[in-house]
């Protein structure tokens, strides 16, 4: 089954346009990522926003009429590209009115998540009524993306070197964050 050159030729330019074909459905792919990319990082909070998301999430549960038992925002959590914000949830309310809640976080304008949820039926101090109440236990996330001096800051506080980075010696030898990378000074 030996081709012919013309026949060789078609082959190979049938074959070249599918390479094109590929290429540029990747290049598609590539930028519907830098698109989804785009919309996600516009749904985090910026540094000044962090506030506001904190307060939208104590809003939703006392607009479902819970009861804030704990409600406890903790320092942030650095890391490469992101800040997460975590705050620890404690709440009691009906079953229906926590769903809800849930749901509100959810359909918030930033990116909120909840997470380390566990639930437990109330004492019987708490259900004095018919309806039962619900303990509800659960961590709630948000995240920013970190300006670039902040990328920069958490890049070396989590390298292994992050110690020795900023060292400069008497001999005039800067130690960079990679050892093998060894600067003179000036």
């Amino acid at each position: 089954a030996d081709l012919q050159p013309n026949e060789l030729s078609e082959s190979a330019q049938s074959f070249g346009k599918k390479i094109i074909i590929l290429n540029l459905t990747r290049l598609d792919n590539v930028n519907l990522g830098v698109d989804v990319f785009k919309k996600l990082v516009s749904q985090l909070p910026a540094k000044a926003e962090m506030e506001s998301v904190i307060t939208q999430v104590n809003q939703a549960g006392i607009g479902r009429g819970l009861q804030f038992d704990l409600f406890k925002p903790s320092a942030e959590i650095m890391r490469q590209e992101m800040a997460e914000q975590p705050i620890e949830l404690q709440i009691s309310g009906k079953y229906h009115d926590l769903a809800a809640f849930s749901s509100d976080i959810g359909k918030l304008p930033l990116i909120v998540t909840l997470g380390d949820i566990s639930l437990e039926t109330g004492t019987q101090a708490q259900t004095k009524t018919s309806d039962s109440i619900i303990n509800f236990k659960a961590t709630a996330r948000t995240y920013r993306y970190l300006s670039a001096g902040e990328k920069v800051a958490a890049k070396a506080a989590s390298s292994p070197n992050a110690a020795t980075a900023q060292v400069s010696s008497a001999s005039g030898v800067q130690v960079a964050a990679d050892p093998c990378e060894e600067k003179e000074v000036n």
